[in-house]
């Protein structure tokens, strides 16, 4: 989830979240959360700057390597660093449920 406090209007806050939802291996049903203090803009213009993130990062996402997170390659050695910590956690906790896939 991305919060941010805008520079314009003391106090208040924004909230941007994505829910994903797996599908099967390689497609993900995606909800997308959008909080903000505007009461100037109507849906559309929102919905457009929804659209607007979402295309930017929907490259980036489509454009992982390896699409498929290898859970359960033992030839796969990764070297983490403390910025991994997250993602190495999110792939043990994978692999301790048994889950036999994972998307980047």
């Amino acid at each position: 989830m991305i919060i941010k406090a805008p520079e314009i209007a003391q106090g208040w806050r924004e909230s941007i979240t994505l829910f994903i939802c797996p599908q099967d291996e390689t497609r993900s049903r995606v909800w997308f959360r959008l909080a903000v203090p505007d009461l100037d803009s109507d849906d559309a213009a929102l919905l457009d700057f929804q659209r607007t993130i979402f295309l930017q990062d929907q490259p980036v996402l489509e454009s992982q390597q390896p699409r498929c997170l290898p859970l359960h390659d033992a030839t796969m050695r990764e070297v983490h660093c403390a910025a991994d910590r997250s993602s190495a956690a999110f792939r043990r906790y994978l692999e301790l449920i048994r889950l036999d896939y994972g998307v980047c």
